[in-house]
């Protein structure tokens, strides 16, 4: 079966077109808006790989989020990659990620991320 990746974006078009990208590419998508959508699909089937936007609006940032998935005892099934204008060790500490990636980003680098967040270790 495809890795399944959740793509947590607030921007539509940004969030669609990483879809479509990372669908193109051989992997299942689920694409959330906000956090409680994204809480929803990451309850129905834990996702190989979170792609989380930093500046989640509606009520919940990307910490608030990532506690929200550690308060569900999701975190360890549930491996991040933060998105944001200014990808800092502190940023990746907070949320628990494995890996960042400044925006706007180029496609490619976004495929070569996922791909090495995803590989077998």
């Amino acid at each position: 079966m495809k890795p399944l990746i959740l793509v947590v974006e607030d921007d539509e078009q940004v969030r669609l077109l990483v879809a479509q990208l990372l669908t193109h590419a051989g992997y299942r998508v689920w694409a959330a808006a906000d956090r409680d959508e994204a809480l929803r699909l990451v309850e129905r089937e834990p996702p190989r790989l979170i792609l989380l936007d930093w500046n989640i609006p509606w009520g919940m940032d990307a910490p608030a989020f990532a506690r929200a998935l550690r308060e569900r005892r999701l975190d360890k099934h549930c491996p991040i990659l933060l998105a944001c204008s200014d990808p800092t060790a502190e940023k990746m500490r907070t949320v628990g990620a494995i890996g960042a990636m400044g925006k706007p980003f180029h496609l490619n680098e976004m495929l070569e991320r996922v791909a090495e967040a995803i590989a077998p270790r």
